[in-house]
């Protein structure tokens, strides 16, 4: 089904990154949705807005992972993950995977009036 997310990603340093060219890679299930270059400091953070077709009901998964140059040592992790606008409860910590589910809905179209 088709899926709105939105998730926060945020660099934990050092406090030089944004002069090293780091990246990171963002995946829903295996797929992967987006490679950025950070190019802020680490006060900043940047949300990503994926529509996305994941399965209904069934766990899915937002993760991050850096991608290493030789001369990177930024970390990047999620926060805030949002699904058609719900919010994700936030289990807390340094989290670089994220799991979901989408909840089934109810179509309009199967709605049996009386």
């Amino acid at each position: 089904m088709e899926t709105n997310l939105s998730v926060e990603v945020h660099c934990l340093g050092p406090g030089w990154v944004n002069f090293e060219d780091a990246k990171y890679r963002l995946y829903v299930n295996n797929d992967l949705l987006t490679e950025r270059t950070w190019r802020w400091g680490v006060d900043a953070f940047v949300r990503e807005h994926l529509i996305v077709d994941v399965p209904v009901a069934l766990a899915n998964d937002v993760y991050i992972i850096p991608v290493l140059e030789p001369k990177s040592t930024a970390q990047f992790i999620l926060k805030n993950l949002k699904v058609e606008e719900d919010p994700i409860e936030d289990l807390g910590g340094y989290r670089t995977q994220i799991p979901f589910i989408v909840p089934e809905r109810l179509d309009n179209n199967s709605i049996n009036t009386i």
